[in-house]
């Protein structure tokens, strides 16, 4: 797959009569497939392009709403390859880029790029002036432009939608998550070395302070971890430090990986949160801690003798 850093980067060197998909694909679940899997499949006279954006829209035009991300930049692109996309353009969304109405930007993409067509999502709109279906509908057929639209696509009783994803990590309920994602909802960070506690309490953790990506709900997971090339089964407390001072801006992610005998700090390491165990609790003493940390780590290991293949056999 082949990516451009914005349209102009793009020019003259994409080839000609491609289909287009444009949106920020966070996360790139099932509903996001299923458009790439529609866009791959009607692009038959050029390349199946995506155009997307380093930084979601919002962040440019109303930075207090925001949402947190769902996957890296590089993860997201990994997954747009695994979908079947030719080639995305990675653009960056500045003020000048949010000013183009829906027919500007359509007429750059023509102009510029020699788009033939759009696969859309039954909801999408795009555009300084938020042009909405009936609108594109429009835009298109004046341009001539192919048009396909597609349905809604619904997973365990809902729709695929980053917000509803988003939802459900706030909600810790990550088995849901996992099924409108089509994957585990993952965090990737590197391994910092911590205050000890966890080892002198017979369970040592990595822990990965910083993450890019939404962390779910606060609280115990089942969890699978990758790490120096091996994919090891484990479990995850994620929670607040609590501690006077502490000014950290997202929850500490603390794992304890069955089989890692040796210290890695300083190793990447993806985290993929596969069910949920228990919510953050308190604790009066050390040995009450030390006590609920091995319930949760015999818990988590009654989970995968239950489901070796984990999501997979649930």
């Amino acid at each position: 797959m082949d990516v451009y850093p914005g349209i102009k980067a793009a020019r003259g060197r994409l080839s000609p009569n491609g289909c287009f998909s444009i949106g920020t694909f966070d996360g790139v679940h099932l509903g996001h497939q299923r458009l790439i899997a529609r866009l791959d499949e009607v692009a038959v006279d050029g390349p199946a392009v995506v155009l997307t954006f380093r930084r979601h829209p919002l962040s440019v035009v109303k930075p207090e709403l925001a949402p947190k991300p769902l996957t890296s930049v590089e993860r997201r692109l990994e997954l747009l390859a695994l979908a079947g996309a030719d080639a995305v353009i990675l653009s960056e969304f500045e003020e000048s880029f949010a000013r183009l109405t829906a027919a500007q930007l359509l007429d750059r993409l023509v102009d510029e790029l020699g788009m033939s067509g759009l696969v859309r999502g039954y909801d999408h709109r795009f555009g300084s002036d938020h042009a909405g279906p009936e609108r594109l509908t429009e835009l298109l057929d004046e341009r001539g432009l192919r048009d396909y639209v597609l349905d809604p696509v619904r997973e365990c009783g809902l729709i695929a939608k980053s917000q509803i994803v988003r939802r459900l990590l706030n909600e810790g309920d990550v088995r849901r998550a996992a099924c409108l994602l089509g994957k585990p909802h993952r965090l990737l960070g590197r391994i910092q070395r911590g205050i000890g506690l966890a080892r002198k309490l017979g369970v040592p953790t990595a822990n990965i302070p910083d993450y890019y990506e939404m962390p779910p709900k606060p609280g115990v997971y089942v969890v699978s971890g990758r790490i120096i090339g091996r994919t090891l089964r484990g479990v995850a407390n994620i929670g607040w430090r609590h501690e006077p001072g502490d000014s950290t801006e997202r929850p500490l992610l603390e794992v304890h990986l069955f089989g890692l005998e040796r210290e890695a700090y300083g190793a990447a390491v993806a985290v993929d949160f596969l069910d949920r165990l228990r919510d953050e609790m308190s604790f009066s003493s050390i040995d009450e801690l030390k006590e609920q940390i091995h319930k949760d780590v015999e818990r988590a290991r009654a989970w995968w003798n239950a489901y070796p293949n984990g999501l997979a056999s649930t």
